[in-house]
């Protein structure tokens, strides 16, 4: 099981960078930010996650997961905000680790069928 996810994890992180639109050095069409950002360092516990896009995106091409650095899914939900469509929620588990997590995140913009992927991390310190 664990080596499973591991290998999940690894050709989830292959796809994404075979796509080009991983977050930090090149970030996807339409893409905003991530709170937290890339690579930060939070001294908190995180109830949610969020991504930010310049125009709504499709809820029915959204998708994703948050895992810690075993490969353990941290992430109880996805959706895209009733209040604000052009943001996505990635709800976390409560009392998450100490230690860095990664983000992997799919969508489209609305009115287009053109998927965008990204990864980012985030470290609990």
């Amino acid at each position: 099981m664990q080596q499973t996810r591991r290998f999940l994890l690894v050709v989830a992180v292959g796809v994404a960078l075979f796509l080009g639109s991983t977050v930090g050095a090149t970030s996807p069409p339409g893409f905003v930010s991530s709170n937290p950002t890339d690579a930060a360092t939070i001294s908190s516990d995180l109830s949610q996650y969020t991504l930010t896009f310049s125009t709504p995106v499709n809820p029915t091409m959204t998708g994703g997961y948050i895992s810690d650095v075993n490969g353990a899914i941290v992430s109880i939900s996805i959706t895209v905000s009733a209040d604000d469509p052009t943001t996505i929620i990635i709800g976390l588990a409560p009392n998450l680790s100490m230690g860095w997590y990664m983000v992997m995140w799919n969508t489209a913009l609305s009115g287009s069928d053109d998927p965008l992927a990204g990864m980012t991390t985030f470290n609990i310190a």
